[in-house]
């Protein structure tokens, strides 16, 4: 691909040596808990890239680990990952390492986390051409993941840990962090009550109320490009950035939100979870204006960022 092409600018990059078995890997044999963080710094930098975008990148440091990468890579990501890991049986990474330095952008920081490789194809690559029994049984399998997740309950929303809120139902440089139900309940009324305003939605969809609400685990993102199929016919659940503890209909709304882009993968899953029409009506309402209010959101944001504990540049190493 041509990477000085403006048209490719916003086009996720790989590079083929990244899945290459005979591929030198930088870290190879290396004690991965020992390796300096600028020495790791440089091999997210350097290594085979899995997927580059932006500075959104995951390189490929050893046969077995790949370095995740990126500005809006926040510490509620790793925490995700291991409570899912230590709470329910859906395959995720396991997280080996995890640190964080000073860098531009609105959460001034860059994060790393250092997991575990998954060898296998996303489904983004491979779903049109499966076999029907495969692709009923991957169904199985996702839908069995939803119904973990949700098992789950949080007693906050927001993402683990705190930090400001990541994904489609936010603005662009997300939203929060959010002081507690009913500071969330705020955030969609008022985009709820816009989209009245301005006539995009029926007048009598019901305000939010989540003051009595239970808030469950949730990934936000389950795509066929972070579903990754094994050689042992296994899905592994990748890319945890926009987790946290919402409203259970939150995640299948982002379900009915992105049908359109894989059909046969979508309709199919959303058959198989439990849904509440009137409550994904209401977060799907007040998607179409999730660019106003951004401002206050970034004030937000930029007073957590500056007001939390931050990281520093680079470790002596």
């Amino acid at each position: 691909m041509d990477t000085t092409n403006p048209s490719n600018f916003w086009e996720p990059r790989s590079d083929p040596s990244a899945t290459d078995p005979n591929t030198a890997f930088p870290l190879e044999g290396r004690d991965i808990l020992s390796i300096p963080q600028a020495e790791l710094i440089l091999a997210a930098e350097t290594a085979p890239t899995i997927h580059a975008l932006d500075r959104n990148r995951v390189s490929r440091i050893t046969r077995g680990l790949v370095i995740k990468s990126h500005t809006y890579t926040l510490p509620s990501e790793v925490n995700a990952m291991e409570l899912v890991a230590e709470k329910t049986s859906i395959r995720v990474p396991k997280v080996h390492r995890s640190f964080f330095v000073q860098s531009y952008g609105l959460f001034q920081s860059l994060g790393y986390i250092v997991m575990d490789y998954i060898d296998g194809l996303s489904l983004d690559k491979c779903w049109e051409t499966l076999p029907q029994s495969t692709r009923d049984d991957i169904i199985h399998q996702v839908a069995d993941m939803i119904a973990q997740l949700q098992s789950v309950q949080l007693p906050t929303p927001g993402p683990l840990g705190g930090g400001p809120s990541q994904g489609k139902w936010f603005t662009p440089y997300g939203a929060g962090p959010f002081t507690g139900p009913l500071d969330l309940e705020k955030y969609f009324n008022e985009r709820l009550q816009i989209a009245k305003n301005f006539s995009r939605v029926s007048k009598s969809i019901p305000p939010f109320n989540l003051e009595t609400s239970i808030f469950v685990l949730t990934h936000l993102d389950i795509a066929p490009r972070n579903l990754v199929l094994d050689s042992d016919g296994k899905v592994w659940l990748i890319d945890w950035a926009n987790s946290g503890a919402y409203p259970p209909m939150l995640e299948i709304a982002t379900l009915v939100a992105d049908q359109e882009k894989c059909k046969s993968f979508y309709e199919t899953l959303l058959q198989k979870v439990r849904r509440d029409e009137d409550a994904i009506e209401q977060f799907m309402s007040g998607n179409s204006v999730k660019d106003v209010a951004a401002l206050h959101h970034i004030d937000r944001i930029e007073t957590w960022a500056t007001t939390r504990s931050n990281p520093p540049p680079i470790d002596p190493d």
